[in-house]
Formats: C-alpha cells, structure tokens, sequence
C-alpha cells in the first residue's frame, strides 16, 4: 500500500482504508485489488525438472510442460497474461543451477527471466492499478518465471509498451539493451572512447555497435568466424577482428593503441579473457559479464596486473541497476524503449510454443549467431 498526497481517491478507484485531510490536503491510503474475472485456476507452464550438465543436451528429460495453480498477486505486484519472452544465456546458465547460485534450487521451478504481456490483474497499489489492462514488457523479480501461460510481477517491473511497438519486439528490453546501455553509460562517465567486446556477433553485440556508435564510441568487436565479421560489418561496424584468425592478438593491439582503448566487456571468459587484457593498454580494465567458454578466467599474466596496473573485474547487471534511483532507472528504460525498432531491436532466428522449450534452448545453443529464439507463452 501507497501513501498519496492530494490525490482524489475517486481517480485511483481503489479501496481507501484510511483518509486523513491535513489543512484541506486530502492524504489517502491506498489498495486497489483487481478481482479474478476469467482468470483460470490452473495454467501452463515450462517447468526445470532436471538440472541441464551440458548446453548442448538439453532435452524433454530437463524441462516439462506442467499444469500447476495460477499464482495469485500480492500487493504491488501484478499478474501477466504472457505473450513472448526470449531465451537468453542466462536462461541458459539458469537451466545448468549456475546463474547468481552457489547452491541449485529445488526442482521441480519455473524458468525464463523476460517477456511480454498484458497485467490482467492488481495485488493491490496505484502502480498495479495503473498498469491494468497495459500492454507491457515484463522482468522476473529473482528466479525466472516468464516461460508460461501467467506470471507475477513487481508492478514497478512492468514497463508499458508503445501502441507501435508488438509483443515480440517488446519481450527483449531489460536484459539485452540494458545491459548494451549500461556498458555505454560506464565506457562514457570513465572517459573512454572505445570499447572492446567479445561473442560480438551476438544479438546484445550487434546493439552495441548500434548503440555505442550513435553515442559517439568506437566498438573493437571480436568474433570467433569470417562470416560473423561479415554481419557485422553489414550493419555498421568499423572494428572487427576474427579470434580464430593467426595474428588477430597482434590486430587488436594495434587498434586498441591507436584508439587508446582501455576498457573492455567480456561474455566469453575462458583463456580469451587474458589473451585481451595482454593486448590492452597500461591501466585497462576488462569486465567479465558471461561465460559462455564454460571456463574460469585465464592466461591473466602477473605482470599486467602488477606493472602494467591493468584490471579484471566483473559486471552483473542486477547490480548496476541497484545503483539506480527510481527516477535514473526509469530514463534509462525510457531511453531503450525509444529505440525498440531501431537501435535495440531484436531478430528472431526461430518460435516456439511453450511445449517445444527444450528444441527451442537447443537451437539457441548451435546458433546463437543467427539470433534469437522466441517462445511463445500463449501457445501449447
């Protein structure tokens, strides 16, 4: 429940279990509940029922289609009739008991971390109230749960969509864009005016080049194959360098000293992360934000880190966000939203109903390149 001050409870439409006029300012407290209506007690869901052990075996064995209650929103939170999410590699980390968990959650647990939908129903607060109804872009609060027919959100976790804008392009903005528009955000406020990324011929790489190039930066992309340089380059990309290429370290030394670039984020880990860093500049900082090698950091030399005063660091959007106000939090997500068709859009490279998740997570695994995988949560 929310105090507001001099607002007419007749233009919340809640149940107003207090009012207090103080010097003719009316001061009411507010819980607005939506009733059920033609909610179903029972939905669909994808369920993990088994810990995934490789990526590239995920199978009907790890994730079911169950029917289990609806759930039942609590004040300032809001239900969700889901339409889309996407799989991300987080889904991917969480499908494995890896993602923010030193210990795995118990199964049988729902899954997918994003989506879209409309709030069919409000547990109560102005914030639920007034995005009844809305068409809105979604993020799980802690574990995933955006994989099923219903969902429960924070209503302050339900960003509404332009009329323009679809479910589909609407199910990708926290993860992705954000985490593209916080990288920009750090690059800026440190001075910098280049930034190397790697895995860059992902969907989040292709929006940093976009995005980070439209903000004046110059992006070092790194990828693993000839063809994906080839994408890249198709959308704009200045700097683009293939790992598996003989001489690429000798490559991105030169640019990142002609360019003086001194920051970097990485989704791969594994050895790459220290073959970067030997090529950076005295006092560069790399981010680790995935680790899609499957591997610990390495080959990082002593002497970079002692001599050459260069940094390894990791980056984890959840995070980045708590250092947000209210207020920052909401331009930030303003500034995504404005550019959902353009800048942050997001391809579709398959769609699957939530009956064929697993076919759908492996298919993202072979081909991350191609783009996303979409499920779509209405369909069974």
């Amino acid at each position: 429940m929310s105090l507001f001050k001099g607002m007419d409870p007749r233009l919340i439409g809640g149940v107003i279990s207090a009012v207090i006029v103080v010097g003719g300012v009316i001061y009411a407290r507010i819980s607005r509940k939506s009733p059920r209506g033609s909610i179903p007690a029972e939905m669909k869901a994808a369920r993990l029922v088994k810990f995934v052990e490789e990526k590239t075996g995920i199978t009907n064995k790890n994730i079911e289609l169950h029917t289990i209650p609806t759930p039942v929103p609590k004040p300032g939170e809001v239900l969700v009739k889901m339409e889309a999410s996407p799989v991300n590699p987080s889904d991917l980390s969480s499908l494995q008991g890896t993602y923010n968990s030193a210990q795995k959650d118990a199964l049988p647990c729902s899954i997918g971390f994003e989506g879209s939908g409309t709030v069919v129903q409000n547990g109560g607060g102005v914030m639920g109230y007034y995005a009844l109804g809305k068409r809105c872009a979604v993020v799980s609060k802690g574990g995933g749960c955006m994989w099923a027919e219903y969902a429960i959100v924070p209503a302050l976790q339900a960003v509404p969509l332009p009329s323009e804008v679809s479910f589909e392009e609407g199910c990708s903005v926290f993860v992705n864009p954000l985490t593209v528009a916080a990288f920009v955000e750090i690059a800026l406020k440190g001075g910098h005016k280049a930034i190397v990324h790697t895995a860059a011929a992902s969907a989040l790489g292709k929006m940093l080049v976009r995005y980070g190039q439209r903000n004046g930066l110059e992006i070092i992309n790194i990828v693993r194959r000839a063809e994906q340089k080839a994408v890249l380059e198709k959308i704009g990309a200045r700097h683009v360098i293939v790992s598996s290429d003989e001489k690429w370290q000798t490559q991105l030394e030169e640019v990142c000293k002609r360019l003086n670039c001194k920051i970097a984020f990485d989704a791969v880990a594994g050895e790459l992360t220290g073959q970067i860093l030997k090529c950076m500049p005295n006092k560069s900082t790399i981010h680790v934000y995935g680790g899609l090698s499957m591997q610990p950091t390495g080959q990082v030399r002593p002497t970079d880190l002692i001599f050459a005063e260069k940094t390894v660091t990791g980056f984890w959007l959840t995070s980045f966000l708590r250092t947000r106000s209210p207020l920052g939090l909401k331009a930030l997500i303003g500034k995504v939203v404005a550019r959902l068709k353009d800048d942050f859009k997001t391809d579709f490279a398959g769609r699957y109903n939530l009956k064929q998740v697993p076919e759908a997570c492996s298919y993202y695994v072979k081909n991350m390149t191609d783009g996303k995988v979409l499920i779509k949560c209405s369909e069974f």
